[in-house]
């Protein structure tokens, strides 16, 4: 028997999904026809579905059939009888709030819409772990293919429920692999309450982990620009100002270039504001043109 684990916030309370169910090993009967793959089996669907609806996408995996265990946080196992941990008893307060977070495209595995066994929709767009990467411990994001801005806001919120201090329950499981030590959690709550992907469509922006070296942001929406540089000052009641550095995201061959917005009006300067945003106007110019050079040596 195969299992995964994921973990839901449902209305009220939250609860310990597993999601699996075993599977037969018995061989088919030779006149039944061979069951599409994965991937054609999402394709067929995506065809079939309503257009517009996240059933329309065959990246996503959709379990139909409620066949998901549940059992409430506080116990002392996972479902699948692994103990329950909490990454607190194995470092300090200190230590996990300066842990850095890393994100990170998923190499495996896809965003999976599912039911538990009282029919209740839910999503899973990645996963959260605490592990050594390039001998620095860390908190890694692991986003899957199609993650939206409210997949990383939940995965934020996750972090910052970790880093706030000891929860009500133990949400983690220590991690055993030989690339793992003692010290190396997965984090079971992974998903989240969901609508039906059948009738439902979704506006929200999806977000992508940035490949761009100068980025200065891991994950951003898909199409936004990259950042090198923001610099803000305020030096008056009517003299506001933000210079940032920029690329564009989704043409070959950009560019970094300065962009300065103003608000809403810039006035009643004095010499030495003018002086000011003057410098920094400069020094923003120099950082772009060596950021420019630097990657046409590359």
């Amino acid at each position: 028997m195969t299992t995964q684990i994921s973990i839901a916030e449902a209305a009220a309370d939250r609860t310990l999904l597993v999601e699996g169910v075993g599977t037969s090993t018995a061989t088919p009967p030779p006149q039944q026809p061979k069951k599409p793959s994965a991937k054609k089996a999402r394709k067929i669907r995506a065809k079939n579905a309503r257009k517009g609806t996240l059933a329309a996408d065959p990246r996503i995996k959709i379990t139909d059939s409620p066949s998901m265990d549940c059992v409430h946080l506080g116990a002392k196992k996972s479902p699948n009888g692994n103990e329950l941990v909490d990454p607190h008893d194995s470092f300090s307060d200190e230590e996990i709030a300066d842990m850095p977070v890393v994100y990170v495209a998923a190499t495996y595995g896809r965003l999976h819409i599912w039911r538990d066994n009282t029919g209740a929709w839910f999503r899973r767009a990645g996963r959260i772990t605490i592990r050594l990467r390039k001998g620095e411990r860390v908190i890694q994001v692991a986003l899957h293919d199609g993650a939206d801005e409210h997949d990383l806001r939940w995965f934020n919120e996750a972090i910052e429920e970790l880093k706030n201090g000891r929860p009500n329950s133990p949400q983690w499981v220590r991690i055993t692999s030989d690339w793992a030590d003692d010290r190396t959690f997965a984090l079971v709550f992974t998903s989240r309450r969901y609508g039906d992907p059948y009738l439902k469509g979704s506006n929200a922006a999806k977000v992508a982990v940035c490949t761009e070296r100068l980025c200065r942001e891991q994950v951003h929406e898909d199409g936004d620009p990259h950042t090198l540089e923001t610099l803000q000052r305020s030096l008056g009641k009517y003299f506001t100002y933000e210079i940032e550095i920029k690329k564009y995201s989704d043409e070959n061959d950009a560019h970094w270039f300065v962009n300065v917005d103003g608000g809403a009006e810039l006035s009643e300067a004095t010499p030495e504001m003018l002086s000011t945003f003057a410098n920094d106007l400069q020094w923003m110019s120099i950082e772009c043109a060596n950021a420019n050079a630097k990657e046409a040596l590359l």
